[in-house]
């Protein structure tokens, strides 16, 4: 991979893996980078607006959404509700609305066109762990707010099953206190 880091943003679109953002060196990267597994190479693509580290991100149709993250890397108080979508056709990104909640450290999943966000940190203190479940519907540009996990952490792991969305594990209060809540 040619730009080292952590905490990126990736997805697989037609056979290919992109991977954006993330941070190196402690900034907060936007670079945009796809490998071609065909190939065995990697290519360099336009950055993202936004340079952060630790967003959420999914694939929905073609496309790569990212969303949330650090702008400053491995700060706790320059969390986004940023939403930027990438479309490997036109080699562009695009601002889609805004997240109704600024948070990293999300876990995010795409059912059925629409882009699941859950869980997350999103203050300076360990104390702003989310439950919060927020839904973006690209077909109308719109997020919603649904009913929020029982449990708040940041970090989770996630996955769709049967069309439904399930996070499991986490840090609930920080890094010393550890969940097995799915």
């Amino acid at each position: 991979m040619p730009t080292v880091r952590v905490a990126a943003a990736s997805g697989v679109i037609n056979g290919k893996l992109y991977v954006a953002g993330g941070s190196s060196a402690g900034t907060a990267l936007n670079i945009l980078e796809v490998y071609d597994p065909a190939t065995n190479t990697w290519a360099t693509k336009t950055p993202m607006p936004t340079a952060r580290d630790v967003p959420g991100f999914g694939v929905i149709g073609d496309k790569l959404y990212v969303v949330g993250g650090n702008t400053l890397a491995v700060s706790q108080a320059s969390r986004v509700n940023t939403l930027e979508i990438y479309d490997p056709a036109t080699d562009r990104w695009t601002t889609g609305a805004p997240m109704p909640t600024a948070r990293s450290y999300t876990t995010v999943q795409a059912i059925d066109g629409k882009l699941y966000v859950a869980g997350g940190h999103n203050g300076a203190t360990s104390n702003q762990f989310l439950s919060t479940l927020e839904v973006y519907d690209p077909a109308t540009n719109t997020w919603a707010i649904k009913r929020s996990m029982s449990t708040g952490r940041f970090a989770p792991a996630s996955g769709v099953i049967g069309g439904r969305f399930y996070v499991a594990c986490g840090w609930p209060a920080g890094p010393a206190s550890q969940t097995n809540v799915v």
